[in-house]
C-alpha cells in the first residue's frame, strides 16, 4: 500500500513538472516597474486594449429557457475574445473582478465566493484556462479582486459573507481580503501547474474596481499583496489618482476611468503622477469621440496604456454576446451594435495599439473556416463564427460530395442572438441535405467549414422572427413591429406586440402539426389563443400548454420580461391556417414556428 501511494505521489509530481515544462515558456518576463514606466525584460511595454468583463464569467448568457443569465464561458469563447484582441493588437485584457454570493440571493452560481471564505473550483478552473489560453496568445491579463460598485463582488457584499454588519474596513474582513488574496496567489493552475503567483501571463493584481476605500486599507492590504507574491505590480483599484496610491511603496500603477470625465483630464493626471507610478487609463468609453480624444493622449504620453470598454465575445451556441448597450463586436460593421460607430472606434483602437507599440498596421487577414454547428431540422441552423468574420454564405447539397448550391450568401451574426439564426425553407420533404459554410471579411474568405448532415427532412417549418422586411404572416391585425429594449426581452431584437384581441395569421401549404409561439409579458404570464382552420374562415382553438422561464436571479430595477413558450399541438388534419389572439394586457412575440406537411 505504501508503495502504491508512493508511486501515485511521484506520478503527480510528474504531471506537474511536465505541466510547469509545457507552459513556462509562454513569457520569459514578469512586467516590470522602472519610475513611471513598465518593461517586459529590458524593453518598454506600452497598449492599447480592451476591457473583456465576460472573460472569466458569463453574465449574459440569455437562451431563451435559460433561467439563470450566468455561466461559465466555454474555451470557444475564451479563444474568441484572444484572438479578437490579438487581431486588434492589443497585448493586455482587463478581465473583471470576482463574483461574491450575495446573502439574500439563491445559491445558484457561478461564483467565485459561494460563502465566507469559500471559492468554488468550477468557477476557478474557467479562470485557469484563462490565463492558459491568454499565454498562447501573448496576452497579458490584469486581475481586479473585487469592486465598489454593486454589480459582481461588491466590498459590501463581501462583508455581508460573515452574515453580520460588518464594516468593509474592519479588522475581521480586513482578514477575509488577506484570506482571498492569499488564495488566488498561491493556487496552482489546473491547466499549466504553475501557481498564479508565478504566472507571467498576469500583468498586474488591481485591489479592485473602483473601490474607494481608505489610505490606510489601501497601504495595508497592499503591503500584504506584495508579502505574498513579491513577482507582480500592483494597481490601485481606486477611481481617480489619490496622493495616498502615488506614496505608496507597494504601488506600482495607477489608474483612472474616463466616461464623464473629459480626455483633457488624462493629461492633468499624468502631470499630476509625477513620474512617481506608471500610469494605465483603466476604462474608456463610449464613443468615437471620447475614443480619438483618449488613444492620441495615451500615446503621445508617458501613459503605459488603456483599455476600452469593452469588447464582447461570439455565444457558444451561434451569434455574439450582448450587454446593455455597451459591447463592441470585432471587426465591427455588421448589421446591429449596441454603440454607435462600432466599426470606426474598432479602427481607431487597432491603429492605436500597433502604433502604441511601434509597429506598422498589419494588413487583415481572411478568417478561419467557422464550426458549423450540428443540425437536427433545416428550420434549426447555427454556426459558432470565425474570429474577425464580417458575413458568412451557406451551402447545402444532397451529397458530401456535391453539388453545393448556395442558399444564403449574406449572413450576419448579429441579426439573432442566443438562438437559432438561419432557417433553410426550400427543402422537400422526406430527403436528406448536407451543409457546408464560409466565412467572409474585407481581405477575403475562408476555406469550407466541416459538412454536416445527412439532415432529413420529416416536415417543414415556418418561422417567423418577426423582422419587417422578412413577411412571414398572412395578416396583422392591431398589432406592431418593436425593437426597443432588447435587454429586457432576452435581447431578442425583433418582436411583435399586442393586446387584448390582436390576432397574427399564418397560411402554411400543407397540414400543421405544432404551432410553437416564443412570447414574453411585462408581468405575470396571459394565456394566449391558438387556432387552427382548414379553409381560412372557421378557426378551431387548439389546446396549449405555457411553460414560463422566470428568473431566479435578477435586478428589479432592469423590468426584464417574463419568457413564456406556447406550444399547440394540432389534431385536425389537412389545417393549413394559424390564428394567434393576444391575451389581455400587454405581450410581445418573439419568434413563431409552425411545423407542417
Amino acid at each position: 500500500m505504501k508503495q502504491n501511494n508512493l508511486f501515485r505521489l511521484l506520478l503527480t509530481i510528474l504531471h506537474l513538472l511536465l505541466l510547469c515544462t509545457m507552459h513556462a515558456n509562454a513569457f520569459e518576463h514578469f512586467i516590470s516597474r522602472n519610475g513611471n514606466r513598465l518593461y517586459d525584460g529590458d524593453s518598454l511595454f506600452r497598449f492599447i486594449s480592451f476591457n473583456v468583463p465576460n472573460l472569466h464569467l458569463l453574465e449574459d448568457d440569455f437562451a431563451f429557457t435559460n433561467t439563470n443569465q450566468w455561466s461559465l464561458p466555454t474555451t470557444f469563447e475564451i479563444h474568441d475574445a484572444m484572438k479578437a484582441v490579438q487581431q486588434v493588437g492589443g497585448t493586455v485584457i482587463r478581465q473583471y473582478c470576482l463574483r461574491v454570493h450575495r446573502r439574500h440571493d439563491p445559491a445558484i452560481g457561478p461564483e467565485h465566493l459561494t460563502s465566507w471564505r469559500t471559492y468554488d473550483e468550477a468557477a476557478f478552473r474557467v479562470m485557469d484556462s484563462v490565463l492558459a489560453i491568454a499565454g498562447e496568445y501573448g496576452i497579458r491579463i490584469i486581475i481586479p479582486f473585487l469592486e465598489g460598485p454593486p454589480w459582481w463582488g461588491a466590498k459590501k457584499t463581501f462583508a455581508c459573507l460573515r452574515d453580520g454588519n460588518y464594516h468593509f474596513e474592519s479588522d475581521s474582513v480586513k482578514n477575509d481580503y488577506r484570506h482571498l488574496v492569499k488564495y488566488i496567489c498561491n493556487r496552482r493552475n489546473s491547466v499549466t501547474g504553475i501557481q498564479y503567483k508565478n504566472d507571467k501571463t498576469i500583468l498586474c493584481w488591481e485591489t479592485g474596481n473602483e473601490m474607494n476605500t481608505s489610505s490606510n486599507w489601501l497601504s495595508e492590504m497592499t503591503e500584504f499583496i506584495k508579502s505574498v507574491d513579491s513577482n507582480h505590480l500592483i494597481m490601485d483599484g481606486n477611481y481617480g489618482i489619490r496622493s495616498a496610491a502615488l506614496d505608496d511603496p507597494n504601488i506600482d500603477i495607477v489608474s483612472n476611468h474616463y466616461y464623464k470625465k473629459s480626455a483633457h483630464r488624462i493629461s492633468r493626471d499624468i502631470h499630476k503622477i509625477r513620474e512617481k507610478k506608471a500610469y494605465i487609463a483603466g476604462e474608456w468609453g463610449w464613443s468615437l469621440k471620447k475614443t480619438e480624444e483618449v488613444i492620441p493622449r495615451i500615446i503621445n504620453s508617458s501613459a503605459s496604456g488603456a483599455c476600452i470598454w469593452s469588447l464582447r465575445y461570439r455565444y457558444r451556441n451561434g451569434g455574439f454576446t450582448w450587454h446593455h448597450g455597451e459591447g463592441m463586436h470585432w471587426p465591427g460593421g455588421f448589421l446591429r451594435n449596441e454603440m454607435v460607430d462600432e466599426e470606426a472606434i474598432l479602427k481607431a483602437v487597432r491603429n492605436g495599439a500597433f502604433t502604441i507599440r511601434g509597429l506598422s498596421l498589419p494588413p487583415i487577414s481572411p478568417p478561419s473556416p467557422p464550426n458549423l454547428l450540428p443540425v437536427i431540422h433545416p428550420s434549426l441552423i447555427s454556426w459558432q463564427g470565425s474570429t474577425g468574420a464580417l458575413t458568412y454564405h451557406i451551402e447545402r447539397s444532397p451529397s458530401p460530395e456535391g453539388p453545393w448550391n448556395t442558399i444564403d450568401s449574406l449572413l450576419d451574426e448579429t441579426v439573432i442572438a442566443y438562438r437559432s439564426m438561419f432557417s433553410d425553407t426550400s427543402v422537400s420533404l422526406d430527403r436528406e441535405y448536407f451543409y457546408r459554410m464560409f466565412a467572409h471579411n474585407s481581405a477575403g474568405s475562408s476555406e469550407a467549414s466541416a459538412i454536416v448532415g445527412p439532415v432529413l427532412v420529416t416536415h417543414h417549418t415556418l418561422v417567423d422572427e418577426f423582422i419587417p422586411s422578412g413577411k412571414k404572416h398572412h395578416l396583422l391585425k392591431g398589432t406592431a413591429f418593436t425593437s426597443k429594449k432588447p435587454y429586457q426581452f432576452k435581447y431578442d431584437f425583433h418582436r411583435m406586440k399586442g393586446s387584448s384581441g390582436d390576432i397574427i395569421e399564418y397560411k402554411c401549404d400543407g397540414s400543421v402539426s405544432e404551432v410553437r409561439l416564443f412570447a414574453y409579458f411585462p408581468g405575470n404570464a396571459k394565456d394566449v389563443s391558438i387556432m387552427i382552420s382548414q379553409n381560412d374562415s372557421t378557426f378551431i382553438p387548439s389546446s396549449v400548454q405555457r411553460t414560463s422561464f422566470p428568473y431566479c436571479c435578477t435586478n428589479p430595477r432592469d423590468r426584464l420580461a417574463l419568457p413564456v413558450l406556447f406550444t399547440a399541438v394540432v389534431t385536425q388534419n389537412n389545417s393549413g391556417s394559424v390564428r394567434i389572439v393576444f391575451p389581455r394586457g400587454r405581450m410581445q412575440a418573439g419568434r413563431c414556428e409552425i411545423d407542417y406537411k
